[in-house]
């Protein structure tokens, strides 16, 4: 009703969130045990399908270009001040070691990857690009290096066993879905 129809974008993400939380709270109090199971495996699959940073970094790079495209034509083609405070803070929030997290993926992420990126886009660096035009040059490249090292990943087959041990243990004897027993019959098993 009214509540979809407003203009602001945060009032339906507050709205949907509410709803989620209703109904979250409606099946916790009629199926505990299924809602527990299912809040275990959600925990599981964001724990172990977390992106990669290198895919994280490219969807930064990608939203970069996208910036780019949408700067206003100038005669000089100079990079605009926002955009390098942009570049700025994508190579704060990628590049900067976090020692309490000690997460040797993003340790080795940023030995690999921050001092050619910082080079290539920090303005303080011998390399920054004085026009868009070589900005954007040079983000096309990072972004197809990235798209090979992320694809190149995505060709490994991964072993359920190995990726949610959780799933593979899972039992259902003791949960009772939803519905489940609508008519006077036992559920059938598939």
């Amino acid at each position: 009703g009214s509540d979809l129809s407003s203009s602001s974008g945060s009032g339906h993400s507050s709205n949907a969130i509410k709803w989620v939380e209703d109904v979250v709270s409606v099946l916790r109090r009629s199926h505990p045990t299924l809602m527990t199971e299912v809040e275990k495996m959600l925990d599981e699959f964001s724990r172990r399908f977390k992106p990669e940073p290198e895919e994280e970094l490219l969807g930064a790079v990608h939203a970069l270009i996208l910036k780019c495209f949408k700067q206003q034509l100038s005669r000089d083609d100079k990079v605009p001040h926002v955009l390098q405070t942009t570049i700025k803070r994508v190579c704060r929030k990628f590049f900067t070691p976090d020692p309490k997290m000690g997460n040797k993926k993003h340790l080795a992420f940023v030995q690999k990857y921050k001092r050619s990126f910082e080079h290539d886009f920090l303005p303080e660096g011998s390399r920054f690009p004085l026009t868009l035009g070589i900005l954007l040059k040079k983000l096309k490249r990072w972004k197809a290096h990235l798209q090979y090292k992320v694809g190149e990943r995505s060709q490994i087959y991964l072993r359920l066993e190995k990726l949610s041990p959780y799933l593979i243990r899972f039992q259902s004897y003791d949960i009772e879905i939803p519905g489940q027993y609508l008519t006077d019959q036992e559920p059938q098993v598939d």
